[in-house]
């Protein structure tokens, strides 16, 4: 059996993360599967040789720089071959795990739409299925939105949603209502790796910036940058270690260089691992403050009390899913977002919430697997 996996990669760690979900579940389950990547950077060492690059994306990485695909696009040339929704024969299910991706919230084209019909028409002719894993979407309130809603509509054969105001947005553009299922983040039986050089963090509290705060919502990058600095400054003076996780790539990275540049005194930024290293390091924490998805996930998974920033409805569903009422801050709540901080530093609170979090995470745990019932007994 041939299995592509879709919507994954390296530089988002939460992307990473989900990767990793998919790649340890399918090697058990089909030792002797050929398993593909269709994702921009390098397969992962971790996997040793047991999943593949898929033939023709090094291409498209390659001829970027030289704008290849938009001269193909203006000359009215197909150029699918060069991207990573262009469909090859002989595999047997696309397992899409995009976390995020159809939505009004992000600018999608008439010809990327066309693109991705195109690509999901090529693949059902191929007899390829099409599952797509826990995943948020909407709103689809415009053209392009509805558009997006039938393509998935008619193509695709299971759609696996990760909360219920997604689910309501799926059935405002009345998807089929056979194919949804309802499931939370699938990546809480993925194991971490803690690496030893970051031991010392135990019992620290751990912040994630994410540039999406700025790209996504009205919030001006000085009032996220002050925010954060305001918060690590206040952690700090109640006498507890902060650093920062560089959670995706150059532009978190960058935010984080920003605000330590704010600081009265630098903090650790950690950067450069993978994913199963981020869920280590945040695993060991006292305290997260997160502004990115799977740094909260991870968070919770772990046990570890956590609070949030938010640019989607995805964030307060996701602390729905632990059972827990939302514990998101905005930029602007000033004292009020420390105050919801300081209850959660308690210890006593702290506590209270671990112990919410361990039972919680047993239920989520039946729930990966009761999901990856279903998506076998869709393949096989």
């Amino acid at each position: 059996m041939r299995i592509q996996i879709d919507g994954t990669g390296v530089i988002n760690k939460g992307a990473e993360l989900m990767l990793y979900a998919i790649v340890n579940e399918v090697i058990q389950k089909l030792p002797d599967v050929d398993l593909l990547y269709n994702g921009i950077g390098k397969v992962p060492s971790f996997f040793n040789g047991k999943v593949k690059k898929r033939n023709g994306i090094g291409w498209g990485e390659f001829l970027e720089p030289f704008h290849v695909q938009s001269i193909l696009r203006r000359i009215n040339f197909s150029y699918n071959i060069f991207s990573l929704r262009y469909a090859l024969s002989g595999i047997d299910v696309v397992i899409d795990a995009g976390g995020f991706q159809f939505s009004d919230q992000f600018f999608i084209t008439n010809t990327d739409l066309k693109q991705l019909e195109r690509y999901y028409s090529r693949l059902k002719k191929n007899g390829t299925k099409i599952i797509l894993l826990p995943q948020a979407y909407g709103p689809f309130k415009t053209d392009i939105g509805k558009k997006i809603a039938a393509i998935l509509n008619t193509y695709v054969d299971v759609i696996f949603v990760r909360d219920k105001v997604s689910l309501n947005y799926l059935k405002e553009v009345q998807i089929d209502y056979d194919k949804i299922v309802l499931f939370p983040d699938f990546t809480a039986l993925v194991s971490s790796v803690l690496p030893e050089k970051y031991a010392y963090l135990q019992g620290a509290v751990g912040v994630i910036p994410n540039y999406q705060m700025i790209k996504k919502t009205s919030t001006h990058a000085n009032d996220y940058i002050h925010f954060l600095c305001s918060i690590i400054e206040h952690v700090k003076a109640k006498g507890y270690n902060v650093f920062m996780l560089n959670h995706e790539g150059e532009l978190d990275l960058s935010l984080c260089n920003d605000v330590n540049s704010l600081l009265d005194s630098k903090i650790e930024i950690v950067t450069g691992l993978n994913a199963l290293e981020i869920k280590g390091v945040i695993s060991q924490c006292y305290f997260l403050i997160s502004s990115r998805y799977h740094g909260i996930v991870n968070a919770l998974n772990t046990g570890v009390p956590c609070v949030a920033t938010s640019w989607s409805h995805k964030y307060k569903e996701l602390f729905g899913d632990f059972g827990l009422t939302s514990k998101l801050i905005n930029v602007d709540q000033g004292k009020n977002a420390l105050s919801t901080i300081d209850s959660l530093l308690l210890m006593e609170e702290n506590q209270l919430v671990r112990e919410q979090l361990k039972e919680a995470h047993e239920c989520i745990i039946s729930k990966n697997i009761a999901m990856w019932e279903i998506v076998w007994n869709k393949i096989l």
